[in-house]
Parts: C-alpha cells; sequence; structure tokens
C-alpha cells in the first residue's frame, strides 16, 4: 500500500479527511489503529503550540534543530 501525501491548507480539511477515513473505512500502514494515529497527531500538534512537558537531551536538540 502506498502512503498518502498529505497538504491541508485549512483544519476543516483535515476534519472532512478524519471523517472520510472513519466512514469509508482505512488500511493503517504498520500496527498503529486510526485512533492511535490521531491520538499521536493530537499530542503532537499540542506540544508544537503550548510547551511540551518534557525536554529533550541536549544531544538530541541539537541534532533536531
Amino acid at each position: 500500500m502506498q502512503r498518502r501525501s498529505l497538504k491541508f491548507t485549512v483544519l476543516e480539511e483535515a476534519i472532512s479527511d478524519v471523517h472520510n477515513l472513519q466512514t469509508s473505512g482505512c488500511k493503517p500502514v504498520e500496527n498503529w489503529s486510526l485512533a492511535q494515529i490521531l491520538s499521536h497527531l493530537n499530542l503532537t500538534m499540542n506540544m508544537a503550540i503550548e510547551a511540551a512537558p518534557f525536554t529533550l537531551p541536549a544531544p538530541v536538540r541539537g541534532l533536531l534543530k
């Protein structure tokens, strides 16, 4: 199965895509369910907006910059 390339310009497009996946079904990559994938995205987006509840070690932070 080939992964989709996604680009949403507004939040409503992403919400619509999630609703379509819920109703039409989807075959997730690897072992994650749709709910697990969406939960991970939610946590990631919240950490980008708010302060993360943890800090990465300095060497890792340097690699990510």
